[in-house]
């Protein structure tokens, strides 16, 4: 609402690393907003988001500068209007599969519909986070086993040069079984992540199709 205005203030008066301790600062409400706001379509807007009705405070304190204050009860009664559309299951459901937090918002009459969804949705989410996660480490744990080939090739090479001595010779062999010993350590570990990935999406697409909205 106003916040180009602010971030070109707070970039022209601070510079960069100041900008990022400051970003809070940023008013919530413009002048003109402010000045023109229909309370309880704000209430609504904030209630059907999932906005606490504590926000109202953040107006307050913005528009307290143009000698304007909030219409609390016309906002509240829109905010709680707001919460009949925000606080169903479906849309519970849907925020447990976005991975967003709960703050408490919905009314007793509405909130065991809305976290009986959000649960399953959550649960959506854990799991492929879980899915995502053990990727990640099979990516990684691949590209570490390539790490490993060229360490062996470069003490293969080693291995054959002309001159060595009997104890460099012993030298390179023992670091040579060395990386071998660990490659193999990991090639069991990238056996066991490969079954977990392989389990972890089977739970994730399970969970999506047996609860899908």
């Amino acid at each position: 609402m106003n916040m180009n205005w602010c971030l070109i203030k707070l970039i022209k008066a601070a510079g960069i690393p100041t900008l990022l301790i400051s970003l809070t600062a940023c008013s919530v409400m413009s002048r003109e907003e402010c000045l023109t706001a229909d309370w309880y379509t704000v209430g609504y807007a904030d209630g059907a988001d999932g906005r606490p009705p504590s926000r109202i405070g953040d107006y307050r304190q913005d528009c307290a500068e143009y000698g304007v204050r909030p219409d609390l009860d016309n906002y509240r009664l829109g905010h709680r209007s707001g919460l009949d559309r925000y606080c169903t299951e479906a849309n519970g459901f849907q925020e447990g599969v976005e991975g967003n937090r709960y703050k408490g918002v919905c009314p007793y009459p509405l909130e065991a519909n809305f976290l009986a969804g959000y649960n399953r949705g959550k649960q959506i989410y854990q799991a492929k986070r879980e899915w995502k996660n053990i990727q990640d480490d099979l990516r990684r744990a691949s590209s570490e086993l390539e790490e490993f080939d060229e360490k062996i090739n470069k003490k293969e090479r080693e291995l054959v040069k002309d001159g060595l001595t009997s104890a460099r010779r012993a030298e390179i062999l023992q670091d040579l079984n060395n990386i071998r010993y660990n490659k193999q350590q990991l090639q069991h570990k990238i056996y066991q992540l490969e079954s977990d990935e392989r389990w972890s999406k089977q739970q994730y697409n399970s969970l999506r199709f047996r609860d899908s909205w």
